[in-house]
Protein backbone atom coordinates (compact mmCIF):
# COMPACT_ATOMS: atom_id res chain seq x y z
CA UNK A 1 0.00 0.00 0.00
CA UNK A 2 1.41 3.37 -1.04
CA UNK A 3 1.57 5.93 1.75
CA UNK A 4 0.44 9.51 1.01
CA UNK A 5 3.20 12.09 0.62
CA UNK A 6 3.86 14.20 3.72
CA UNK A 7 2.73 17.79 3.74
CA UNK A 8 6.03 19.08 5.14
CA UNK A 9 9.63 17.89 4.76
CA UNK A 10 12.08 19.25 7.34
CA UNK A 11 15.52 19.09 5.71
CA UNK A 12 18.34 18.78 8.25
CA UNK A 13 21.94 19.23 7.13
CA UNK A 14 24.54 17.70 9.44
CA UNK A 15 28.09 16.37 9.34
CA UNK A 16 30.50 14.14 11.25
CA UNK A 17 29.49 11.48 13.79
CA UNK A 18 28.76 14.10 16.44
CA UNK A 19 26.29 15.71 14.02
CA UNK A 20 23.93 12.75 14.04
CA UNK A 21 24.04 12.82 17.84
CA UNK A 22 22.96 16.48 17.71
CA UNK A 23 20.05 15.45 15.51
CA UNK A 24 19.09 12.87 18.14
CA UNK A 25 19.00 15.60 20.78
CA UNK A 26 16.61 17.69 18.67
CA UNK A 27 13.75 15.42 19.83
CA UNK A 28 11.90 15.99 16.58
CA UNK A 29 8.10 16.01 17.06
CA UNK A 30 6.23 13.07 15.54
CA UNK A 31 3.43 14.37 13.31
CA UNK A 32 1.37 12.57 10.68
CA UNK A 33 2.01 15.12 7.91
CA UNK A 34 5.71 15.73 8.61
CA UNK A 35 8.85 13.88 7.52
CA UNK A 36 12.47 14.60 8.45
CA UNK A 37 15.26 14.18 5.89
CA UNK A 38 18.76 14.17 7.35
CA UNK A 39 21.66 14.62 4.90
CA UNK A 40 24.81 13.44 6.70
CA UNK A 41 28.30 14.39 5.50
CA UNK A 42 31.60 13.07 6.87
CA UNK A 43 29.68 10.33 8.66
CA UNK A 44 32.74 8.10 9.11
CA UNK A 45 30.50 5.02 8.83
CA UNK A 46 29.22 5.76 12.33
CA UNK A 47 25.96 4.02 13.28
CA UNK A 48 22.65 5.83 13.24
CA UNK A 49 21.36 6.14 16.83
CA UNK A 50 18.60 3.66 17.60
CA UNK A 51 16.17 6.41 18.57
CA UNK A 52 16.44 7.76 15.00
CA UNK A 53 16.72 4.45 13.15
CA UNK A 54 13.51 3.17 14.75
CA UNK A 55 11.42 6.09 13.50
CA UNK A 56 9.59 5.78 10.18
CA UNK A 57 9.33 9.55 9.77
CA UNK A 58 13.12 10.16 9.75
CA UNK A 59 15.25 9.31 6.72
CA UNK A 60 19.04 9.52 7.05
CA UNK A 61 21.07 9.77 3.83
CA UNK A 62 24.82 9.39 4.05
CA UNK A 63 26.38 11.90 1.67
CA UNK A 64 30.03 11.92 0.64
CA UNK A 65 30.37 15.18 -1.31
CA UNK A 66 31.76 18.32 0.31
CA UNK A 67 30.15 21.67 1.08
CA UNK A 68 27.05 22.73 2.99
CA UNK A 69 25.28 23.83 -0.20
CA UNK A 70 25.66 20.37 -1.72
CA UNK A 71 24.46 18.89 1.56
CA UNK A 72 21.29 20.98 1.54
CA UNK A 73 20.65 20.19 -2.12
CA UNK A 74 20.97 16.49 -1.36
CA UNK A 75 18.24 16.84 1.25
CA UNK A 76 16.05 18.73 -1.24
CA UNK A 77 16.54 15.96 -3.80
CA UNK A 78 15.28 13.34 -1.32
CA UNK A 79 12.33 15.30 0.07
CA UNK A 80 8.78 14.10 -0.62
CA UNK A 81 6.75 16.86 0.99
CA UNK A 82 4.76 19.60 -0.69
CA UNK A 83 6.62 22.12 1.49
CA UNK A 84 10.35 21.95 2.24
CA UNK A 85 11.72 23.62 5.37
CA UNK A 86 15.49 24.11 5.67
CA UNK A 87 17.03 23.15 9.02
CA UNK A 88 20.26 22.64 10.92
CA UNK A 89 21.10 20.02 13.53
CA UNK A 90 21.00 22.32 16.57
CA UNK A 91 17.42 23.59 16.43
CA UNK A 92 14.30 22.83 18.41
CA UNK A 93 10.79 22.57 16.95
CA UNK A 94 7.33 22.32 18.44
CA UNK A 95 4.27 20.85 16.74
CA UNK A 96 2.63 24.27 16.73
CA UNK A 97 5.64 25.82 14.98
CA UNK A 98 5.67 23.19 12.24
CA UNK A 99 1.91 23.48 11.85
CA UNK A 100 2.38 27.25 11.48
CA UNK A 101 4.59 26.66 8.43
CA UNK A 102 1.97 24.37 6.88
CA UNK A 103 -0.89 26.76 7.71
CA UNK A 104 0.99 29.72 6.22
CA UNK A 105 1.45 27.98 2.88
CA UNK A 106 -2.17 26.76 2.91
CA UNK A 107 -3.39 30.31 3.54
CA UNK A 108 -1.11 31.77 0.85
CA UNK A 109 -1.36 29.44 -2.17
CA UNK A 110 0.43 31.95 -4.40
CA UNK A 111 3.59 31.90 -2.23
CA UNK A 112 6.52 29.89 -3.60
CA UNK A 113 9.16 30.95 -1.07
CA UNK A 114 8.58 31.96 2.54
CA UNK A 115 10.99 33.51 4.99
CA UNK A 116 10.10 33.27 8.67
CA UNK A 117 11.69 34.10 12.05
CA UNK A 118 13.53 32.11 14.68
CA UNK A 119 13.83 32.58 18.43
CA UNK A 120 17.37 33.47 19.43
CA UNK A 121 18.06 35.87 16.55
CA UNK A 122 19.59 38.51 18.81
CA UNK A 123 21.88 39.94 16.12
CA UNK A 124 19.15 40.83 13.59
CA UNK A 125 15.91 42.70 13.16
CA UNK A 126 12.82 41.68 11.22
CA UNK A 127 10.13 43.63 9.36
CA UNK A 128 7.19 44.36 11.64
CA UNK A 129 4.59 42.98 9.25
CA UNK A 130 4.20 40.47 6.45
CA UNK A 131 5.81 41.76 3.26
CA UNK A 132 6.83 40.76 -0.22
CA UNK A 133 10.51 40.19 -0.96
CA UNK A 134 10.54 41.24 -4.62
CA UNK A 135 12.28 44.33 -3.28
CA UNK A 136 14.06 43.63 -0.01
CA UNK A 137 13.12 45.68 3.05
CA UNK A 138 15.92 47.87 4.39
CA UNK A 139 18.47 45.85 6.43
CA UNK A 140 16.62 42.60 5.66
CA UNK A 141 18.67 39.45 6.04
CA UNK A 142 17.71 35.83 6.36
CA UNK A 143 19.20 32.66 7.71
CA UNK A 144 18.76 29.32 6.00
CA UNK A 145 16.79 27.99 8.96
CA UNK A 146 14.08 30.57 8.24
CA UNK A 147 13.44 29.41 4.66
CA UNK A 148 10.65 27.19 3.37
CA UNK A 149 9.75 26.61 -0.27
CA UNK A 150 6.75 25.07 -1.99
CA UNK A 151 7.43 22.18 -4.34
CA UNK A 152 6.03 23.12 -7.76
CA UNK A 153 7.15 23.64 -11.36
CA UNK A 154 8.40 27.15 -10.59
CA UNK A 155 10.72 26.04 -7.78
CA UNK A 156 11.85 22.76 -9.38
CA UNK A 157 15.26 24.15 -10.40
CA UNK A 158 15.88 26.22 -7.25
CA UNK A 159 19.00 24.96 -5.50
CA UNK A 160 21.83 26.28 -3.32
CA UNK A 161 24.87 27.30 -5.33
CA UNK A 162 27.83 24.97 -4.77
CA UNK A 163 30.29 27.87 -5.16
CA UNK A 164 29.01 29.51 -1.97
CA UNK A 165 28.99 28.48 1.68
CA UNK A 166 31.18 26.59 4.17
CA UNK A 167 33.17 23.94 2.33
CA UNK A 168 33.23 25.84 -0.98
CA UNK A 169 36.72 26.42 -2.35
CA UNK A 170 36.66 30.24 -2.48
CA UNK A 171 33.39 31.82 -1.34
CA UNK A 172 32.84 30.33 2.11
CA UNK A 173 29.63 32.16 3.06
CA UNK A 174 26.61 33.80 1.44
CA UNK A 175 24.75 30.64 0.38
CA UNK A 176 21.52 31.72 2.11
CA UNK A 177 21.56 35.23 0.62
CA UNK A 178 22.27 33.86 -2.86
CA UNK A 179 19.43 31.35 -2.50
CA UNK A 180 16.98 34.22 -2.00
CA UNK A 181 18.57 36.27 -4.80
CA UNK A 182 18.22 33.27 -7.12
CA UNK A 183 14.55 32.87 -6.17
CA UNK A 184 13.94 36.56 -6.87
CA UNK A 185 15.76 36.40 -10.22
CA UNK A 186 13.56 33.43 -11.16
CA UNK A 187 10.49 35.60 -10.44
CA UNK A 188 9.23 33.36 -7.65
CA UNK A 189 6.64 34.76 -5.29
CA UNK A 190 8.77 35.38 -2.18
CA UNK A 191 7.27 36.66 1.07
CA UNK A 192 8.32 37.28 4.65
CA UNK A 193 5.98 36.23 7.47
CA UNK A 194 6.59 37.48 11.04
CA UNK A 195 6.10 34.02 12.54
CA UNK A 196 8.60 32.22 14.78
CA UNK A 197 9.03 28.67 13.46
CA UNK A 198 12.01 27.34 15.45
CA UNK A 199 14.48 28.12 18.23
CA UNK A 200 18.23 28.36 17.79
CA UNK A 201 19.73 28.21 21.29
CA UNK A 202 23.36 28.61 20.19
CA UNK A 203 24.94 31.79 18.71
CA UNK A 204 24.33 31.89 14.98
CA UNK A 205 27.20 31.89 12.49
CA UNK A 206 25.50 34.96 11.06
CA UNK A 207 26.95 36.88 14.01
CA UNK A 208 30.55 36.00 13.16
CA UNK A 209 33.08 38.77 12.63
CA UNK A 210 33.76 39.30 8.94
CA UNK A 211 37.52 38.87 8.92
CA UNK A 212 37.98 35.59 7.08
CA UNK A 213 39.07 35.97 3.41
CA UNK A 214 36.46 33.48 2.22
CA UNK A 215 33.66 35.38 3.94
CA UNK A 216 34.89 38.71 2.57
CA UNK A 217 35.10 37.24 -0.95
CA UNK A 218 31.54 35.96 -0.62
CA UNK A 219 30.36 39.43 0.46
CA UNK A 220 31.96 40.95 -2.63
CA UNK A 221 30.46 38.28 -4.88
CA UNK A 222 26.97 38.92 -3.52
CA UNK A 223 27.33 42.66 -4.06
CA UNK A 224 28.42 42.09 -7.66
CA UNK A 225 25.57 39.68 -8.39
CA UNK A 226 22.98 41.94 -6.76
CA UNK A 227 24.27 45.19 -8.29
CA UNK A 228 26.31 44.32 -11.41
CA UNK A 229 26.42 47.90 -12.74
CA UNK A 230 27.53 49.59 -9.50
CA UNK A 231 29.41 46.92 -7.56
CA UNK A 232 32.80 48.70 -7.54
CA UNK A 233 31.71 51.75 -5.48
CA UNK A 234 29.47 49.53 -3.35
CA UNK A 235 32.41 47.26 -2.52
CA UNK A 236 34.47 50.33 -1.56
CA UNK A 237 31.70 51.68 0.70
CA UNK A 238 31.20 48.29 2.36
CA UNK A 239 34.95 47.85 2.88
CA UNK A 240 35.00 51.18 4.72
CA UNK A 241 32.02 50.15 6.85
CA UNK A 242 33.68 46.85 7.74
CA UNK A 243 36.78 48.69 8.95
CA UNK A 244 34.64 51.18 10.85
CA UNK A 245 33.00 48.32 12.72
CA UNK A 246 36.50 46.90 13.41
CA UNK A 247 35.84 43.61 11.61
CA UNK A 248 38.74 43.99 9.14
CA UNK A 249 40.94 46.74 7.73
CA UNK A 250 39.65 48.66 4.72
CA UNK A 251 42.52 47.40 2.56
CA UNK A 252 41.96 43.75 3.48
CA UNK A 253 38.19 43.98 3.03
CA UNK A 254 38.46 45.80 -0.30
CA UNK A 255 41.05 43.37 -1.67
CA UNK A 256 39.15 40.20 -0.85
CA UNK A 257 35.71 41.61 -1.68
CA UNK A 258 36.95 42.76 -5.08
CA UNK A 259 38.46 39.32 -5.68
CA UNK A 260 35.11 37.70 -4.90
CA UNK A 261 33.19 40.21 -7.00
CA UNK A 262 35.33 39.62 -10.08
CA UNK A 263 35.18 35.85 -9.58
CA UNK A 264 31.38 35.98 -9.56
CA UNK A 265 31.19 38.32 -12.54
CA UNK A 266 33.30 36.07 -14.75
CA UNK A 267 32.07 32.70 -13.52
CA UNK A 268 29.70 31.37 -16.15
CA UNK A 269 28.23 28.73 -13.85
CA UNK A 270 27.25 31.28 -11.22
CA UNK A 271 25.76 33.72 -13.71
CA UNK A 272 23.83 30.95 -15.47
CA UNK A 273 22.28 29.79 -12.18
CA UNK A 274 20.66 33.22 -11.71
CA UNK A 275 18.84 33.21 -15.04
CA UNK A 276 15.02 32.84 -14.91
Amino acid sequence: MKHPAPKLSVLIATFRPEGIRRVEKMRLPEMPDVEYVVSWQEHGDAPVPTSIANRNDITVIRFDKKGVSRNRNNAIDHAKGEIMLMADDDLTYTKSQLNAVIDTFDANPETDYASFMYAGASHKTYPATETGLGTLPRFFSQSCIEIAIRRNDRTASLRFNHDFGPGAPLLTAGEDELFLLTARKKKLNCRFFPIVITAHPQPSTGARKINDPGILKACGALIALSHPATFIPRVAVNAFRIQKSKRATTAKAFFHMTHGALFACFNHRIRKSLKP
